[in-house]
């Protein structure tokens, strides 16, 4: 974008669901040129494992949680040689040694949002946000949005959301 105004169409497929009709959001966004390269790490904040929020739809369980997902990418700093930091709540001690091991950078979640001053220097002070989704949108492939990746972007920061195994 140009600095110009653009419009964007973001829309929903209900997938599967009887009688669930697709979503349509219309926006008009103003294009602001990034604000320069950073070389910081991407960054992420997140819960690593949720509980009680799990979703049952016949019979099979979708989990409200990310920790699946976040399993499958654990290896990436070592394998791409980028700095991951991430944020992450409910880490166990297996889990915390196995993402320091690749290369992890591990920060306490609760002291990166504690304020709104320290959340924005968390954001300003990354190349740009990665995270993953929810086992439950993936496996449902409803898509999602976090308001996480909304301040990242806000920032003139890019956003990688890796989904995971999609359904067959």
């Amino acid at each position: 974008m140009d600095g110009t105004w653009e419009r964007l169409h973001l829309g929903s497929h209900p997938g599967g669901f009887p009688g669930a009709r697709p979503t349509h959001l219309s926006l008009q966004i103003c294009g602001t040129p990034p604000p320069g390269r950073v070389d910081g790490p991407w960054r992420t904040i997140a819960t690593y494992r949720n509980k009680g929020k799990d979703l049952v739809i016949d019979a099979e369980t979708y989990l409200w949680s990310k920790h699946p997902n976040f399993d499958q990418v654990a290896d990436l700093p070592a394998r791409t040689g980028e700095p991951l930091e991430a944020a992450i709540a409910n880490l166990d001690d297996g889990v915390r040694e196995r993402f320091v091991s690749h290369g992890w950078r591990l920060m306490d979640p609760y002291t990166v949002s504690k304020s709104a001053n320290s959340y924005r220097r968390f954001v300003l002070g990354a190349k740009g946000e990665f995270s993953v989704e929810k086992d439950c949108y993936v496996r449902l492939n409803t898509g999602w949005f976090s308001d996480r990746t909304v301040c990242f972007l806000a920032a003139g920061r890019p956003c990688i959301e890796a989904a995971g195994h999609r359904p067959p």
